[in-house]
């Protein structure tokens, strides 16, 4: 199949999808998504058409997501843990001076699943903004991969679950931020039985 045509049905795929915020927390007006790699398809979704900024890896795969999210409206910078991902996190943080919003999908790009990795913390320290996390699940299929992606149905209704935003303050060291990211995901993790 044609790159380009697949593309474009994934994009109308992820248009399809309906959604609901379960709980009491929303998202504030900036801020740093930290998502699982399970959530990516369905939270890139309800996140489209909003100018985020998000990281995507410089892999054959990253390359059709990067595709398919500048078809939903996301400003993409390329890189990963394993490749260019202290530059790409100093070039998301240039773009917060235009840019609000970002979005990482903290145990990626290769897991383990729901393992947080550095990056998250280390652009809240370069940005100032807080830290969402957030975990998005609907009727559908999970993938047989290490992360378990959850691929809904087209049209299917989702629902994404936040947690309280996290602010990080200089003097919390990386570790110790990191483990509050993942505690928090873990914790909502529970509540809905990802």
């Amino acid at each position: 199949m044609n790159p380009g045509i697949l593309e474009r049905i994934i994009v109308r795929w992820m248009r399809s999808l309906r959604f609901r915020v379960a709980g009491r927390v929303l998202p504030p007006h900036s801020f740093i998504l930290a998502l699982p790699h399970c959530s990516l398809f369905i939270a890139s979704a309800y996140f489209r058409d909003r100018d985020m900024v998000t990281m995507v890896s410089r892999s054959g795969d990253g390359a059709l997501i990067a595709r398919v999210l500048d078809g939903l409206g996301y400003v993409t910078v390329r890189g990963s843990r394993t490749s260019g991902g202290g530059e790409a996190l100093r070039e998301m943080a240039r773009l917060s001076s235009n840019h609000d919003q970002f979005a990482i999908t903290v145990d990626g790009s290769r897991g383990p699943a729901w393992r947080v990795k550095p990056g998250v913390v280390e652009l809240a320290r370069l940005t100032g903004l807080p830290i969402l996390p957030v975990v998005a699940w609907g009727p559908g299929i999970r993938w047989p991969s290490w992360d378990r992606l959850v691929v809904p149905l087209p049209f299917a209704r989702c629902t994404l679950r936040f947690g309280e935003p996290l602010h990080i303050a200089r003097e919390t060291s990386r570790e110790d931020a990191r483990m509050r990211v993942e505690r928090a995901l873990h914790a909502l993790r529970m509540e809905v039985g990802l």
